[in-house]
C-alpha cells in the first residue's frame, strides 16, 4: 500500500511538472507573438516616417528653390 501512495505521489508531481512546464510554454509563445506584433508595428512605422521625411527633405528643397528664384529676381 505504501508502495502504491509513493507512485501515486510521483504520477501526481510529474502530471504537475507537465502542467507548469505545458503552461510555461504557452506564455513563452505568447510573448514570442507579442514581440513579433511589436516589430511590425515599429517596422511600419520607421518606413512611415522615412517616408514622411522624404516628402519634407522634397518640400523643403522646392521651398529653397523658389526662395532662391525670388532673390534672384528681385535683383
Amino acid at each position: 500500500m505504501r508502495r502504491l501512495q509513493k507512485a501515486t505521489t510521483a504520477i501526481i508531481v510529474l502530471i504537475g511538472i507537465i502542467c507548469v512546464l505545458g503552461m510555461a510554454g504557452v506564455g513563452a509563445l505568447e510573448i514570442r507573438s507579442s514581440m513579433n506584433d511589436l516589430r511590425s508595428e515599429i517596422t511600419s512605422t520607421v518606413k512611415g516616417m522615412r517616408e514622411e521625411g522624404r516628402e519634407l527633405k522634397y518640400t523643403i528643397r522646392d521651398e529653397v528653390e523658389e526662395f532662391k528664384e525670388t532673390i534672384r529676381s528681385l535683383k
